[in-house]
C-alpha cells in the first residue's frame, strides 16, 4: 500500500480542527498518518490539540514558531513528506468534516483512473443541499472559480476532469509536487490552489473531480478571519499574476479583446449606478500588479514545459458571458453588495 498522508493546518480554529481531526480517526480508509499543524495560533491551541492527539501514533502534531501562510506551511511539510518516501498527500481544511469514505473514494480514483490529483466534492456544511465546490473552472477572461458553488449538489455527480481543484478536498501524488512545485509564495492566503491546479494542468497532470469523495465544508471559516480591502484587492492581483505567468501568450492574444470588452462594460455599469468601489479597487490592483508582481512573474522560480495543446488548454476554459450574466442578476438586479462593498 502506498504511503499516504494527510495534511490538516490549525490556526485560530480549535473547535473546527477537533471535528475535522475527529472524522479523519474514523475514515473507512486507514494507514495514513495525520500531519497536524498549528500555524502559530493563539490561545495555547496548539498544547490543546497536543493533549488530545500527542499520543496517537498515527498523527504527528507540528508547531510552527510563527504564521507561514496556507501555501508555505504546506510547503514544509510537502518537502518533509517527500522525504520521508510518501506518495501521496490528501489536504483537508480544518474547517471541513469528511465524509466516512472521503478517502477511501479519492484514493480509488488517483489509483483506478490514472489521476494525478483528485478534486473532492464539496458540500455547504450548514445546507447540505447545495455543493461549495467540484472542482474548479477557468474563465476566458482569466478567473479561476468554484464549479457549482451553491448550486444542488446533485447537479455535480459524475467524474470529469477540471482545470484546477481546491485545496481545502484533494489528493495529490507527490511526484506532482517534485516535478512542478508545490504552493507559489506569491501567494499568502487565497487563489494558491488555482494557481498549483493550473501549473499541474498545463504540465500535463490528469486532475479529476471525483463526486464520491466528499467533504462537509463550513464555507470560509478560516477565510472570515482574514477579510479586508488589501486582500481583496490581493486577490485581484492574484488573478493577473496566475493568468499572465502560467498562460502561454497565443491564448492570451486570443482572450485580450474579450477581456477589455468585459471590463470596460463593468467598469461602466459601476460607474453609471455610483458603485465606486470596485473601479477604485480595479485600478489599484493594476497599478500593484505592473509596479510590483510584474517582476515576481519575471523572477519565478516555477518553470513548466506545457505539455498539452494550446486547443485542449482554451477548449478548457468558459466563456465569460454566461457567469458575468449571473452576476449581473445577482448585484445589480437583485441589489445585493459584492465582496468588494463589504469587505
Amino acid at each position: 500500500m502506498d504511503k499516504l498522508a494527510v495534511i490538516v493546518l490549525n490556526w485560530n480554529g480549535l473547535a473546527d480542527t477537533i471535528e475535522c481531526m475527529e472524522s479523519l480517526l474514523k475514515q473507512s480508509r486507514q494507514g495514513f498518518r495525520i500531519f497536524l499543524v498549528d500555524n502559530r495560533s493563539g490561545n495555547d491551541e496548539y498544547s490543546e490539540l497536543e493533549k488530545l492527539y500527542g499520543s496517537n501514533s498515527n498523527v504527528e502534531l507540528i508547531q510552527n514558531t510563527t504564521n507561514l501562510g496556507f501555501g508555505k506551511a504546506h510547503n514544509h511539510v510537502f518537502e518533509m513528506l517527500i522525504q520521508k518516501g510518501f506518495q501521496k498527500v490528501a489536504l483537508i481544511n480544518n474547517d471541513a468534516v469528511a465524509a466516512p469514505d472521503w478517502l477511501e473514494q479519492a484514493c480509488k480514483t488517483i489509483n483506478e483512473k490514472e489521476a494525478d490529483i483528485v478534486a473532492c466534492k464539496m458540500v455547504n456544511y450548514q445546507n447540505r443541499k447545495l455543493l461549495d465546490s467540484a472542482g474548479l473552472y477557468m474563465l476566458n477572461t482569466g478567473e479561476i472559480l468554484p464549479r457549482g458553488h451553491n448550486q444542488p449538489e446533485e447537479k455535480f455527480n459524475h467524474r470529469e476532469p477540471v482545470i484546477s481543484f481546491c485545496a481545502g478536498a484533494c489528493l495529490i501524488k507527490l511526484d506532482v509536487i517534485e516535478e512542478i512545485g508545490g504552493f507559489d509564495d506569491f501567494f499568502d492566503t487565497g487563489y494558491e490552489d488555482a494557481e498549483l491546479g493550473l501549473r499541474a494542468f498545463i504540465a500535463g497532470k490528469n486532475i479529476l473531480y471525483e463526486p464520491n469523495s466528499i467533504v462537509f465544508h463550513k464555507m470560509g471559516q478560516s477565510l472570515s478571519k482574514v477579510t479586508s480591502y488589501r486582500r481583496t484587492r490581493k486577490i485581484m492581483q492574484d488573478v493577473r499574476y496566475s493568468y499572465f505567468k502560467l498562460m502561454p501568450w497565443q491564448a492570451i492574444a486570443l482572450n485580450t479583446p474579450f477581456c477589455i470588452l468585459r471590463l470596460a462594460f463593468i467598469l461602466l455599469l459601476h460607474l453609471l449606478t455610483f458603485r465606486f468601489r470596485y473601479p477604485a479597487l480595479f485600478f489599484d490592483a493594476w497599478f500593484q500588479f505592473l509596479t510590483h508582481d510584474v517582476k515576481n512573474i519575471t523572477n519565478s522560480s516555477f518553470t513548466i514545459k506545457r505539455k498539452i495543446s494550446l486547443m485542449r488548454l482554451l477548449s478548457m476554459q468558459k466563456f465569460f458571458l454566461k457567469t458575468d450574466f449571473q452576476r449581473f442578476i445577482t448585484y445589480f438586479v437583485k441589489g445585493i453588495p459584492t465582496k468588494f462593498e463589504t469587505n
